[in-house]
């Protein structure tokens, strides 16, 4: 039997919005896994646990929350916003391909004239520049210490550098 829908007061937790009709906005789920229903000409209307979506218009691009875990919706004319947890760049451009490694977080900074930044376990990458590219260690907690004139010291099981020094040789450890 048909649920009439002009009557129908929606809870924020409810499961299905099959009853939902292009008559009627969406209200969403905070718990959603997928936006397939999306429609170009048909904005999304967001509960509270959304950032805000009103700035959506067809000539702006959508701009995802980390929840979402599908982007069906997304178009050809439109790039990917990634996901923190993104497994697969099967969306990658035609320019360049995507360098893959199995735990990257995000692919967002990636440009043509610079190389990638490296996963969530580092710290800080701020030191490096478009010469030279990134000695990798997946347990490493800092690369601050890293000069353009001296290869790495790895702080993985050391519990001060303080000694270190360019003019002076490691000889305390």
């Amino acid at each position: 039997m048909p649920i009439d829908n002009t009557s129908i007061r929606h809870r924020w937790a409810y499961s299905s919005y099959d009853h939902e009709t292009e008559t009627r906005p969406i209200r969403h789920r905070w718990t959603y896994s997928s936006y397939d229903h999306e429609t170009e000409t048909r904005p999304i209307r967001h509960r509270w646990a959304y950032s805000s979506y009103d700035h959506e218009t067809e000539t702006r691009p959508i701009k995802h929350r980390w929840a979402y875990s599908s982007y069906a919706h997304e178009t050809e004319t439109r790039p990917i916003r990634h996901r923190r947890a993104y497994s697969s760049y099967a969306h990658e451009t035609e320019t360049r391909p995507i360098r893959h490694r199995w735990a990257y977080t995000s692919y967002a900074h990636e440009t043509k004239t610079r190389p990638i930044r490296h996963r969530w376990a580092y710290s800080s990458y701020a030191h490096e520049t478009e010469t030279r590219p990134i000695r990798h260690r997946w347990a490493y907690t800092s690369y601050a210490h890293e000069t353009k004139t001296r290869p790495i010291r790895h702080r993985w099981a050391y519990s001060s550098y303080a000694h270190e020094t360019e003019t002076r040789p490691n000889t305390t450890l």
